[in-house]
């Protein structure tokens, strides 16, 4: 379980489970921590990462910049402090 001063996180739910953009082009993905009673766990960020940050960058907000063509690039939102509390998207990027 996952705990931030009391309160326990349960799950991290993203709104992107697939996307498909060009190079030079971004797309913003978010994702809502949630407790484990469902609702959204208060005051907290996901941190960002990319499978391959040469061809798909994510910044701290979740904006994804495309940089090369890939038939996929796993991008992650991570419940802070925890690791193991993740969701993913694949990102599809063409020229």
């Amino acid at each position: 379980q996952l705990r931030w001063g009391g309160q326990v996180s349960g799950s991290v739910v993203g709104s992107r489970p697939i996307a498909t953009t060009t190079v030079g082009t971004s797309v913003q993905c978010t994702v809502l921590l949630k407790t484990t009673l469902g609702n959204p766990a208060r005051n907290r960020s996901a941190l960002w990462s990319s499978a391959s940050p040469s061809t798909a960058s994510v910044d701290a907000t979740g904006k994804v910049t495309a940089s090369a063509t890939t038939s996929g690039v796993v991008i992650c939102a991570t419940a802070p402090d925890v690791a193991t509390v993740t969701n993913c998207a694949s990102l599809v990027i063409t020229p």
